[in-house]
């Protein structure tokens, strides 16, 4: 992959455990202090995306008008193809791309999937690349 051609974009990845911590009615963490003067904090675990992480690869708008079906998909299935080398990057199913917007939080302080760009909703290995095909995430206004 030439790196000239390659997009600044950040990946989160779903199904992981992410530590959640109680607020109260200000938005502070709750905790208790030990005898020693320790502070334990309320927490619990969520299952969520993962903290969104930086890298480069290649993307395309266009999914082509010479096929009506790519990579076992309609071209209505997908917005956009991001194109890795094999093994470079942990995606699957089901995990987010962040390419011209910033990633959120929600109240939790949660990672908020839907400030995502796209949804990675198909994966198509070959032999040296990955190609990932994307749908973009409906934004509400």
């Amino acid at each position: 992959m030439l790196d000239i051609n390659k997009q600044a974009m950040k990946y989160a990845l779903q199904g992981q455990t992410v530590t959640v911590y109680e607020k109260d009615e200000d938005g502070n963490p709750k905790f208790y202090e030990t005898e020693d003067g320790e502070k334990i904090y309320y927490t619990h675990e969520e299952t969520g995306f993962s903290e969104p992480v930086d890298f480069r690869a290649n993307i395309s708008f266009d999914g082509g008008e010479a096929q009506n079906k790519e990579y076992g998909f309609n071209t209505a299935d997908f917005d956009a193809v991001l194109l890795t080398d094999r093994g470079e990057y942990p995606f699957k199913k089901g995990d987010v791309i962040w390419l011209d917007s910033e990633p959120t939080k929600d109240e939790n302080g949660l990672v908020d999937s839907t400030s995502a760009d796209f949804t990675i909703v198909g994966v198509k290995p070959s032999l040296y690349s990955v190609k990932y095909m994307l749908k973009a995430v409906v934004k509400e206004v």
